[in-house]
C-alpha cells in the first residue's frame, strides 16, 4: 500500500541546511520532511516564483539532489553523477515529479513530457530536505511496493496521486504467512493447556520486567536490492559447511553497506525481487577476505514459496534443514515491516518466539526444532496461535500498534518461529540501515522509550491455539 502526505507551507525547520555555511542560516534556509523509511518515494512540486539556483531538494538518506541552474534548468545529481538538463516548466503551476526506487535502483525526474534518470544502489528513504522559497505545494508519496507510474504534467497544484501498484510480496499469497485463517478453523485439543502455558509466560515476563517484547536491533535487517546489484561469495565456515548451501551462497547480491543484526545470531537477509530470490544468513560477519556465515538459507522462488524451507526452495539443492532459524521458517518471515506500520495494516501472520520450546516434537509449518524445555506442557515450535475471531477488537481501545498487531493475529495468526532464552518476542523491521529509530523517537510507533506498553495492552486473554500437525524430530 502507499501513503500520501500533502505537505503545505507549515513544516518543521531542519537543523541541517542545503547550502548555507552557518548553523544559524541552516535553520532558516531548509525544511526537512520526515516519514517512515520506504523503498519507493515519489515527490512532486511546483517551482516558486523566486528563481533560487543550486540544490533545491534533496533525498536525505540517499543524497540525491535536484539542482536548478541560474537559467532555470533542472537536473538530478547522485553520487557524483548528473543527468542532462531539463528545461523548467513553462507554466508556474505545472509540476516537477521525481521518483526514487530502491528496488529498481533508479531515480527519475520528469518535467513535462521529458525525463532523465540515474541508476545506482539506493536505500529506503526517510526524509526529503527542501530549500526554502524554492518550491511550493510539495507532495510526498511513499510505497513499499513497485513505484507508481510518474504522472504527466498537471495544471493543478495538488494533483491526485497515482494509485499504488501491488507490491512484490515475500512468499506466496496462499503461504502459511499470507493466507488468512478461516473463522471456523478447528482448535487443537491441547488449546486450553498450551494457551495457559503462553499466558503464564506472559505474566512471568511482565512481572520480571523483560517482556513480552518486540525485537528490532536483533531482528534480521532486510536489504532489498536491484537487479544490477554486484554479487559476493558468502563463505560457510568449517563445522557448518554444507556443499549445496554453499553453492547457493556463492553469488549473493550483497549491498556494500550491509550490516548484520546486533547480537549473537547476527542475522541478515537479502531480497532481490527482480530475480525472485532471497538469501538469509546466521552469524553473518564481514572479514578481511569477505563475507562469512555459520549457516543460512536461500530461496529461488520467493513469490511462490510456501513460507518455509523444503526441497523446492532452491531446486536441486535445498533441504528442509536450511534456514537461519531452528525451525527452517525464514528469519524474515512474520516480521512487521516499517512500510506496513506506515500503511496501518500488517497483511500477514506474526512471528512469535517463546522461551524454551517443547523438545523432539514440532508442528508444521516448522521443519525441525531445537526445543529444550523440561515442562510437559511446553509449546512446540511451529504452533500457530490466533486471537478469537469473535472478539470485536475495535471495542478494546488498544494503542495503535497494539491494534495493528491484534488485527493481524486475529486474521492470520502468530506462528512460533524459534525459541528464546527468557522473553516472548515479536519482531519489527530492523531500522539500522536507515539511520533512524522510528520506534522510540518522539512520535514513534511505540509511543515511548520501549514496547512494554504496547505489549502489556495486547489482548492475550483472547488467544487460541489452532489445531497442530505434530511431527517427531529425527
Amino acid at each position: 500500500m502507499a501513503t500520501s502526505l500533502y505537505i503545505r507551507c507549515i513544516a518543521v525547520v531542519a537543523a541541517v541546511a542545503l547550502a548555507a555555511p552557518a548553523v544559524a542560516a541552516a535553520r532558516t534556509t531548509s525544511r526537512t520532511h520526515r516519514f517512515a523509511p520506504a523503498p519507493h518515494v515519489t515527490i512532486s512540486f511546483a517551482l516558486a516564483k523566486h528563481r533560487v539556483s543550486g540544490e533545491i531538494v534533496r533525498f536525505a538518506t540517499n543524497r540525491v539532489s535536484i539542482i536548478r541552474s541560474r537559467k532555470g534548468t533542472l537536473r538530478l545529481r547522485a553520487k557524483g553523477q548528473h543527468t542532462r538538463r531539463l528545461a523548467a516548466p513553462r507554466h508556474r503551476r505545472s509540476r516537477v515529479v521525481v521518483r526514487l526506487s530502491g528496488t529498481s535502483g533508479q531515480v527519475q525526474i520528469r518535467v513535462g513530457r521529458k525525463t532523465a534518470s540515474l541508476s545506482g544502489t539506493f536505500r529506503a528513504e526517510s526524509a526529503v530536505v527542501v530549500r526554502r522559497r524554492s518550491v511550493v505545494a510539495l507532495r510526498i508519496a511513499t510505497s513499499s511496493g513497485a513505484p507508481p507510474a510518474t504522472p504527466a504534467t498537471q495544471a493543478s497544484p495538488a494533483p491526485t496521486p497515482a494509485p499504488p501498484v501491488a507490491a512484490p510480496r515475500l512468499f506466496a499469497p496462499d503461504s502459511v504467512w499470507n493466507a488468512p485463517l478461516a473463522s471456523n478453523v478447528p482448535l487443537d485439543p491441547s488449546n486450553a493447556t498450551l494457551v495457559r502455558t503462553l499466558q503464564n509466560t506472559v505474566d512471568q515476563n511482565i512481572a520480571a520486567g523483560w517482556g513480552p517484547w518486540i525485537g528490532t536491533d536483533g531482528t534480521s535487517p532486510l536489504y532489498t536490492v536491484p537487479a544490477n546489484q554486484p554479487t559476493v561469495r558468502v563463505t560457510l565456515d568449517a563445522g557448518a559447511w554444507n556443499g549445496a548451501l554453499q553453492h547457493a551462497l556463492d553469488a549473493v547480491p550483497m549491498p556494500p553497506s550491509a550490516q548484520p543484526a546486533a547480537g549473537p545470531d547476527g542475522h541478515l537477509t537479502v531480497w532481490q525481487p527482480s530475480t525472485d530470490r532471497l538469501w538469509e544468513l546466521f552469524q553473518a560477519r564481514r572479514m578481511a577476505d569477505g563475507w562469512h556465515a555459520s549457516y543460512g538459507g536461500a530461496m529461488a522462488n520467493v513469490s511462490r514459496s510456501s513460507g518455509y524451507y523444503d526441497s523446492s526452495s532452491w531446486p536441486g539443492l535445498s533441504q528442509p534443514s536450511w534456514g537461519a532459524t531452528a525451525t527452517s521458517l525464514p528469519v524474515i518471515a512474520g516480521t512487521i515491516m516499517l512500510s506496513e506500520l506506515q500503511a496501518g495494516v500488517i497483511p500477514h501472520a506474526l512471528a512469535l518466539n517463546i522461551p524454551w520450546a517443547k523438545p523432539n516434537v514440532y508442528s508444521w509449518p516448522a521443519q525441525r526444532t531445537d526445543g529444550q524445555s523440561t515442562d510437559p506442557n511446553a509449546i512446540p515450535e511451529g504452533a500457530r496461535f490466533r486471537l478469537d475471531p469473535t472478539v470485536d477488537l475495535a471495542r478494546l481501545n488498544l494503542p495503535p500498534l497494539t491494534r495493528m498487531m491484534a488485527v493481524a493475529a486475529q486474521r492470520y495468526g502468530m506462528i512460533v518461529r524459534d525459541q528464546t532464552g527468557h522473553a516472548i518476542s515479536f519482531f519489527a523491521e530492523n531500522p539500522a540501515q536507515y539511520g533512524t529509530d522510528p520506534y522510540t523517537s518522539p512520535g514513534g510507533f511505540y509511543g515511548g522509550p520501549n514496547p512494554s506498553a504496547v505489549m502489556r495492552a495486547f489482548p492475550w486473554q483472547y488467544v487460541q491455539l489452532v489445531r497442530m500437525d505434530l511431527r517427531t524430530a529425527g
